[in-house]
């Protein structure tokens, strides 16, 4: 009778191969690993990096055909904790809404087509997508500056406008004073003799770094219920509660993280009674590129 052969089971050549299998495997998973970090470090980020929220700030005159005559677009970026206002001469020549070849001033986009339009306007000249507009006009204006009360401010240089009968409109004289609603808003709006749009620009924008000094020395939080209450604009997409979120986290931002331009560009002749603003397309995208990164 036969022996059955014992079968040797080699534990050593089993010990090897599942070693060998558990180090292929390890190194499958290193592999997906380091592809997801690298995907994770060079390509989630660009995806989910928020972009800043666009704001289409318009303050139109109480003309029966209604121009804009304050123009700017502001970038809000919660992320950074950045700001960027963009004021826009209202002389600037633009394409009316999607019609690239119609050319005319951006004021009279608004007089002929309204906010859409001036919204479409300066999203082609941007390149940009303006997520929300806010639209004032003088008395409504004047409304919140009454709720938020009086700043003392240095005005530059003496003041007088009149009408065209020649009658007074009004007058504000050089130096430090305190300016109530009415004489804030004749500030804003002064023309000099030259109808220079960019010092009036200039000058508004001293005037918003001045308002906004005074509401961050107070409480952000009183800042927000004043929104929260008095927002009353003449026309605008976001409600009061989100105006006044917006105010609030604005308010919270490091002060030298708000940022103050002119969109780039010329003053060219237009005709005898008007200068057109021809924006400088490289300059203004380095402008939109700053607001990103």
């Amino acid at each position: 009778m036969r022996k059955k052969k014992r079968i040797r089971i080699r534990f050593d050549r089993i010990f090897i191969f599942l070693l060998g299998v558990a180090m292929i495997c390890g190194a499958l998973i290193y592999a997906g690993m380091s592809i997801y970090r690298f995907y994770e470090n060079n390509y989630a980020k660009q995806v989910t990096t928020p972009k800043p929220t666009y704001y289409l700030l318009l303050g139109i005159n109480e003309e029966e055909k209604s121009q804009a005559s304050t123009i700017a677009v502001c970038a809000v970026d919660s992320e950074t904790e950045k700001m960027t206002f963009i004021s826009i001469p209202r002389n600037t020549l633009v394409g009316r809404g999607d019609e690239e070849k119609t050319k005319m001033f951006i004021k009279d986009v608004y007089a002929e087509g309204g906010v859409e339009e001036t919204k479409s306007s300066l999203e082609n000249l941007l390149h940009i997508r303006i997520d929300h507009f806010i639209v004032y006009n003088q008395s409504t204006f004047a409304a919140l500056l009454t709720h938020f009360g009086e700043i003392d401010f240095f005005v530059e240089k003496e003041m007088n406008h009149k009408n065209q009968d020649g009658s007074e409109d009004f007058y504000i004289h050089l130096g430090y004073q305190t300016l109530d609603a009415d004489s804030s808003i004749s500030y804003l709006r002064y023309l000099d003799s030259n109808q220079d749009e960019i010092a009036r620009i200039q000058r508004q924008q001293r005037f918003i770094k001045a308002y906004l000094h005074k509401c961050k020395d107070g409480y952000s939080v009183m800042t927000w219920i004043l929104i929260k209450n008095y927002w009353m604009p003449y026309y605008s997409d976001i409600d009061y509660k989100e105006a006044a979120s917006l105010a609030y986290d604005i308010l919270k931002f490091p002060e030298e993280n708000y940022q103050f331009c002119i969109i780039p560009g010329d003053t060219e002749k237009k005709s005898k009674d008007s200068n057109a603003w021809i924006v400088n397309p490289i300059e203004m995208q380095k402008i939109i590129a700053s607001t990103i990164n």
